[in-house]
Parts: structure tokens; C-alpha cells; sequence
């Protein structure tokens, strides 16, 4: 019934005993018998003794592994799918979440605290081999820091998986391992110059980060009750010979502002209205229309979900509050937070109608009430049945006089091309005014999210030594470094590598075997030298396959494709490599795989014979007048329909219905699809459904100049520290007063552009990290995956 795959197989095929192994089913392996047939024919039965449908050179022989499995799954004696999940299960229900694949960390989320935390854990994992205790997130940061003193080369630690996987519990976990390590580090070498005390303030200013960043970035999914809907670089500095931390800072980027105004069924928006809502006094509440909570916002009732099983908002909101005490951000410079986001609530209260008798113009209806069914609404009288209440309220809270908020969502000046006003005033439709309020809605949070982000980078900048300011700028090549063209099949000297190597592996210069020069920013004096290193950790949001996928899980599938790509290309790259150099044999022709294709259909620019990219077509075509979602999807489909990536939306399942397989646990898409409703990409991780209704509006979110001018004016009230002045509450915000249209417009495209930045692909190979994240470092990486298995014994 077919010739076996691997030489174990064969070895199994030639015995006349029936042997253990593993079937593959549709989407997990089976426990099963290799038994011998008739004619020197083999069948596959189950241990039931059922006959499967299933070939016996498609099984696998199956591993025997001790009580608790191995911690490492390289020690297994048949390395395979199969095997590998038997092992992660087992060690799953012996209690063990953590298991090693060579230098990688895998992490099975177990959605339960474990005792396998706390400063006594730390104190054994420090300066201790990888292997010479159980696998933990312990192991990888002390390997990082450790290889950060022995080479005074930057590290990076990359953390990814599927949504929900905890991958932002594991960030939180190496950070709390670095801040630990720096308090030990200062303690045991203080300075003379005093600044130890100081250390260990700006330790704990890394670690009260976190709540702030989570209330303001993260939000309950159906996967998960604390979901990073931002991705996030945290930058670290220290000094190699103590590992104090002398200096960081965050980067964040695409974060899912359409979460603001529209809330999948079964989630929340971001925590922090919740929050709000529940944690302030009542007096303030009151002040700020509040004292109805969550349930009086369609915002925040849009999902369906305004409460967190076992999770006190209004706790959550002091944790948040003693954060950005800890970082010193004054009580008095939040409470413009805090109007701004009640602002945001009670416009997403405010609906529209068109005025009877005027030719469809549109006027502020009274206030939506929310009743007892959060997914319905009732028209209420509202403020005595003269105007909307919410209107007024968020007029109040924004500085505004009622009838300028109104007229700015009601209508706009028509510009000439050159974007001179013309002297013209054009009436909104329904659609129109409900945009430019959802509009002003994400662009004045945006607005709010880079000023809680700058100032929390002005007070990690406080502390940090001086050097650490100019060391924390963005990283560039220098001009003698590889192209990243020229990165792929690069071949390294043994002698520059070190036996611990593996563990971390640096990209090497073709041909030289030294390391790849990277251009730090240049310091104050040419005679300065670099004192510090860097630890970088990428928290990145995991892959997405929902019942309805949009522009935002495409934005997000992607990041994951550039990001596996590259962890393709700098380890199993580099191992070929080094493999190679050292005179060790390796298969002719083996190559990374699969991943480049995908990235490239996503967003390759056009050219000679090269079609434009998915979220290139989607930049286009908010460009063109009259585009629509059908119009979008047409065309991807007639671009991309013969790729190898890309699968036909229209799937038949019986006679009128069509549906797309998912991978399994990631849900599928049922129902009627077709070319001009959506289409399907084969990512790395499965086949996901993405619907096209909502792409170009999702995308563009241009704001028109009246709305533009509101988030500027709201931008400059906001007294947060910036960068520019750490320690004296400022006026105007620097780093948030951006143009809103800049700021929203053409998601995508700038995205793809930023990822590109630090993730750069090539259609030959991979690359590597050549701008945020800090070129030339090493890599260590752990990886999560959601508690289960896919072995089913």
C-alpha cells in the first residue's frame, strides 16, 4: 500500500510482528498497529482492531518515552510530528508546560497559575547551563544575558504562537528575570557614583510597564480574557559585566483601533473603559458622565461581554493607577486621560437620521439607551427631547461648543485637489456621519495610546544612563554590512563560533566568518565606547482564524508570516550553515521551505513580471473613486487566482453552500462566499477565510479636516510627559500631536512597511533584523501554543 517515508519505517515494514505507531488522521495522529497482510502487504489497524483508511508509509513509528516524557524533544529516538506532540502531551499532564526542541522553548499554556515562579526559581536558574535544570523562560533570558556578558553582543528574544498561547504572560516573565538579575547585579556591585539606588527604581519601572500597556492595549477575545491587540518591542539596555539595567524602551505598533467602534460578538474593547468605568471615585464619575458603567455605551456593549469571569475591573483600574504612580507619571496629567476617554464613550452614544423634508440631510438624533439586551438599543427622549445628551457631553468633556461637535459630524468643507477649501459645504449621508464619528472615536484613542506609550518611554528615559538615550534611537546598517539580499545560504568559520553558538546563533559575513557590522547610533564623542548591550523581546500577537476574519487579522496573519520566515531563516539558515562549515553532513538540496511565496502574495509591489501584493491591491484601491469591499475582492481574486498560496473563496458543500476548512481548533468559516465576498490565503499555519466587507473602510479611515482639527486640538491638552520633557509635566505632547489623517490612513500599507523595517524577506531566503529590533544580534526564541495537543491516545 505504498513505500515508507523514513528508514525507521522501512525497518518496521520489514519485521513480520505488528509494531506501535502513529496514523495520521484528518487533523492529529492516531495511536495504532502496523500489522502484516496478505501478500506481503501491510494494514494499519487501530487498537481497537478497527481496519484505518490510512497508508503505511504515511505513519509513524512511535517513540517509547519515560513517566514525564524528555524535557528536550531532540532526544526522542524517532523525530517526527507525531512524536513530538506525544512527548509536549505527556509532559503537559505530568504538570511539565516547558519542553526544549534544541534551543527553542516551547510553552503549552496551561490557563492555570503554577508554582513555578518567584525570586527562589530565579536564584537557581541563575548562571546555570541551559540544560542543567528544567526548561523555563528562566533558562532563555539567563542564556541571553549570559552570552550578552561573554560576547558584548545585543541578544534578541522572540516570542510568538497562536492567539491566546501566552505569549504576553512570558514576556512579563523575562522581564521580571532581567529586572531581577539587574537588582542582584547593582547590589553586588555598587557604584561609587551612586546610581545603583536609581537601577533599581528603573527596574521597577520596566516591570509597571505592563499594567499600563495592558489597560490601554489589550482586550477580552473569545481565545482570551487578556489579548495584546498591539505588538511591542521592549528594548532593554544593561551593562554586560553586572547586567544592571541602565536604560529602555518600547515600541509598539499596529494596534487594532477598530476595536474602539466595533466589537466582534462575544469580546470587549480595550480594558481600560471597563476599567474606567467601574474603578473611578464616584464623584469624578459623575462629573464625567460615568455612573451608568460599562452597560450605558454601545461601545463597550457592542460584543455582548462587559464583564471578565474572576476579574474586578475597578481592582484592575488601581493596578493601573499605582503604575503609573511607580513611573511617575503625575495623578494630576492622567485626569486628561480619563476626560478624553469618557469623551470617547458618550460620541459613540451619539446617532444620526436624515431630517425629515431636507433632502437627506443629517441631524443628532436623541440618545440610544442600552437595555437589558446589550446587542439592542431603544430610541430614549434624551436630555428633555431638545438634543442628545451625549452630544453635549462629549462637546463638554472635549472643549467644544455643542453645535461645532455637530457640525463637524454632520458635514465637511469640500477641498480642491490641491487642498485649498473651496468654499463649499457638502452634507453627510448616514454612512458618512456614522465614519466620521467612529473616525474622531479612534483617532482621538490613537492619539491617547502614543501619549501613554511616550510617556512611559519619557520616564524609562529618566532614569536610564546617559548613554542610553542616544543607544535607544533606531539602529541602522552600516555601510560595509550585507544587504539583505545577500543574507541567504551565508557561510560561517568555525573558529567564530563558539560551542554555546547554537543556542543563539550571530549572522555571519559571506565568505569572512565575522560577524555582520552594524551601525549603533553614533554616541556624543567619537572617543566614547559602548558600555551598554541590548536584550530585545518581541511580544508579537499570534496567528488569527476566527468565524469572521478581516483587514485586521490580515494585517496580523502577516506580521506572523514575516516573522516565521524570518525564524526560519536565522536559525535552521544558520544551522545548515554552520553545519556546512564544519564538515558536517547535511542533505543535498534541503532547503528552509515555504513562506516566502505567501509573504509575497501579501504585499509585493508590482513590476515585471511581479503581481501586486494583497494589501498593495488594498492601498490601490482606497485610492481609486468608486473602489468598493466587491470591487477589492474581484480583483485579488483575478491577481491571485492561479498562486499557490491563494484558494479559491468559493468552496462547495452540498448543493448551495460553501465553506473553507480551518485548521483544526482555529474554527471554521461556513456559509456563502464568493470571488467579489472574499477570498482565502494558505498561511503557514492553515487556511484562513477572510470575508472582504469592511476592508477599504477599515483601511482608510482618513478623517476629514473639521474632525482632524478636533483630535489635534484634544492631542494638545493632554499634559503627559514626553520624551522632550521627562520630568516637568508638558503643555502639548510632542510625541502625540501627529495629524490624524497621517496617522490613520492606508493601515496596511504602512504596517507591511514597518514590519519590513525589522523583518526584511527576500524571494530567495531569509533575512534579518536590520532596524527596531537591532541588527546583528542573536536570537534565542520561545515559542506558545495553546494547552491541548493534537494526539489523541
Amino acid at each position: 500500500q505504498g513505500l515508507p517515508k523514513a528508514g525507521s519505517m522501512a525497518v518496521l515494514l520489514a519485521t513480520s510482528h505488528s509494531a506501535p505507531v502513529w496514523a495520521p488522521t484528518a487533523d492529529a495522529f492516531e495511536e495504532a498497529l502496523l500489522c502484516p497482510g496478505l501478500d506481503r502487504q501491510f494494514i494499519v489497524r487501530s487498537l481497537d482492531g478497527r481496519q484505518l483508511n490510512a497508508a503505511p508509509g504515511d505513519c509513524c513509528p512511535r517513540s517509547v518515552l519515560p513517566e514525564e516524557g524528555y524535557d528536550d524533544n531532540t532526544q526522542l529516538a524517532h523525530l517526527d510530528e507525531a512524536n513530538m506532540l506525544l512527548n509536549l502531551s505527556t509532559r503537559y499532564e505530568a504538570g511539565q508546560i516547558y519542553t526544549y526542541v534544541g534551543t527553542i522553548l516551547v510553552a503549552i499554556n496551561p490557563y492555570a497559575e503554577l508554582p513555578l515562579y518567584g525570586e527562589e526559581r530565579m536564584r537557581t536558574y541563575r548562571g546555570r547551563p541551559m540544560r542543567a535544570l528544567a526548561p523555563h523562560p528562566y533558562a532563555i533570558a539567563d542564556l541571553a544575558l549570559r552570552l550578552l556578558s561573554r560576547d558584548r553582543e545585543d541578544q534578541s528574544i522572540v516570542v510568538s504562537g497562536e492567539s491566546g498561547a501566552g505569549k504576553t504572560e512570558t514576556c512579563k516573565t523575562i522581564l521580571r528575570y532581567l529586572a531581577f538579575r539587574s537588582t542582584a547585579g547593582s547590589e553586588a556591585h555598587s557604584r561609587a557614583d551612586g546610581r545603583a539606588a536609581p537601577a533599581r527604581s528603573l527596574e521597577r519601572q520596566v516591570l509597571a510597564t505592563n499594567p499600563a500597556l495592558e489597560a490601554f492595549g489589550n482586550a477580552c477575545t473569545l481565545r482570551n480574557g487578556n489579548s495584546s491587540r498591539f505588538g511591542k518591542l521592549v528594548r532593554t539596555l544593561l551593562d554586560p559585566a553586572t547586567c544592571e539595567i541602565g536604560g529602555a524602551k518600547i515600541d509598539t505598533y499596529l494596534l487594532e483601533r477598530s476595536r474602539v467602534s466595533s466589537v466582534p460578538i462575544g469580546e470587549r474593547a480595550f480594558h481600560i473603559f471597563y476599567q474606567l468605568c467601574a474603578g473611578l471615585p464616584a464623584e469624578r464619575a459623575e462629573a464625567l458622565g460615568l455612573s451608568g458603567g460599562a452597560a450605558s455605551f454601545r461601545y463597550l456593549c457592542a460584543g455582548g461581554q462587559t464583564q471578565i469571569n474572576g476579574v474586578d475591573d475597578g481592582e484592575e483600574f488601581s493596578a493601573v493607577l499605582a503604575a503609573f504612580e511607580t513611573m511617575g507619571v503625575p495623578a494630576d496629567a492622567l485626569e486628561e486621560v480619563w476626560t478624553l476617554l469618557a469623551a470617547v464613550l458618550h460620541l459613540g452614544n451619539v446617532t444620526f437620521a436624515e431630517a425629515p423634508g431636507q433632502h437627506g440631510r443629517v441631524i443628532v438624533v436623541p440618545d440610544v439607551a442600552v437595555i437589558d439586551d446589550p446587542l439592542n438599543a431603544v430610541a430614549a427622549t434624551g436630555n428633555g427631547g431638545k438634543g442628545s445628551a451625549a452630544l453635549a457631553q462629549a462637546a463638554r468633556l472635549l472643549g467644544l461648543d455643542e453645535e461645532q461637535l455637530e457640525l463637524a459630524l454632520t458635514k465637511r468643507a469640500v477641498r480642491s485637489l490641491a487642498g485649498r477649501e473651496a468654499g463649499v459645504v457638502a452634507n453627510l449621508d448616514l454612512f458618512g456621519a456614522s465614519a466620521a464619528r467612529d473616525g474622531l472615536c479612534k483617532g482621538l484613542y490613537i492619539t491617547l495610546f502614543s501619549a501613554v506609550v511616550g510617556a512611559l518611554n519619557a520616564r524609562l528615559g529618566a532614569l536610564g544612563a546617559p548613554e542610553a538615550a542616544e543607544l535607544l534611537s533606531p539602529l541602522r546598517l552600516s555601510p560595509n554590512a550585507r544587504t539583505p539580499e545577500a543574507m541567504h545560504n551565508h557561510l560561517a568559520s568555525p573558529k567564530s563560533m563558539s560551542p554555546n553558538a547554537l543556542a543563539a546563533i550571530a549572522a555571519m559575513t559571506p565568505g569572512k566568518g565575522k560577524p555582520a557590522k552594524w551601525a549603533s547610533p553614533r554616541l556624543s564623542s567619537p572617543q566614547q565606547t559602548r558600555t551598554l548591550q541590548s536584550v530585545s523581546l518581541l511580544d508579537i500577537f499570534g496567528f488569527e482564524c476566527f468565524e469572521r476574519n478581516g483587514p485586521e487579522q490580515l494585517l496580523i496573519n502577516y506580521a506572523n508570516e514575516r516573522l516565521q520566515r524570518f525564524f526560519l531563516g536565522r536559525v535552521l539558515d544558520d544551522e545548515l550553515a554552520l553545519c556546512r562549515a564544519e564538515g558536517v553532513p547535511t542533505p543535498t538540496g534541503l532547503t528552509v521551505g515555504a513562506g516566502a511565496e505567501c509573504v509575497a502574495m501579501l504585499d509585493q509591489r508590482a513590476g515585471p513580471g511581479l503581481s501586486m501584493g494583497i494589501i498593495r491591491i488594498l492601498e490601490d484601491e482606497a485610492n481609486v473613486p468608486g473602489a468598493s469591499d466587491k470591487s477589492f475582492a474581484t480583483r485579488v481574486h483575478a491577481t491571485h487566482a492561479q498562486h499557490q498560496c491563494f484558494v479559491s473563496a468559493r468552496v462547495t458543500r452540498g448543493k448551495n453552500s460553501r465553506r473553507s476548512i480551518a485548521p483544526s481548533g482555529l474554527g471554521a468559516v461556513s456559509g456563502p462566499l464568493g470571488t467579489s465576498e472574499g477570498f482565502v490565503v494558505k498561511h503557514f499555519a492553515g487556511e484562513v477565510v477572510y470575508s472582504s466587507a469592511g476592508f477599504l473602510e477599515k483601511d482608510s479611515d482618513a478623517l476629514h479636516a473639521e474632525i482632524d482639527e478636533i483630535v489635534r486640538d484634544a492631542s494638545l491638552r493632554l499634559r503627559l510627559p514626553s520624551e522632550a520633557q521627562p520630568y516637568v509635566v508638558a503643555k502639548s505632547n510632542g510625541s502625540a500631536v501627529a495629524k490624524a489623517g497621517d496617522i490613520l490612513a492606508q493601515a496596511g500599507n504602512g504596517f507591511a512597511a514597518r514590519i519590513a523595517r525589522f523583518m526584511p524577506v527576500t524571494a530567495g531566503g531569509g533575512g534579518v533584523a536590520n532596524g527596531e529590533g537591532g541588527g546583528g544580534e542573536r536570537i534565542a526564541s520561545v515559542a506558545n501554543a495553546a494547552a491541548g495537543g493534537g494526539v489523541r491516545r
